[in-house]
């Protein structure tokens, strides 16, 4: 969590385990553990505001 870039690359790796569409099936386990993940993603983006910045980002990659 003390560096941004590992922290982001975390919360992009949670991002693409919450993929409803790829799970075999949609269980209670699997409910459970895409909703700690997204607590887990709340709780980078508390620190960093990634989400909120996603478009300056995006902005300055593209230079």
């Amino acid at each position: 969590m003390e560096n941004p870039v590992s922290a982001i690359c975390k919360m992009m790796d949670l991002q693409d385990n919450t993929n409803l569409l790829a799970l075999v099936k949609l269980d209670k386990d699997n409910y459970k553990r895409t909703v700690d993940y997204i607590g887990y993603m709340f709780v980078i983006n508390r620190s960093y505001q990634f989400i909120e910045n996603a478009d300056a980002y995006r902005q300055s990659f593209s230079k």
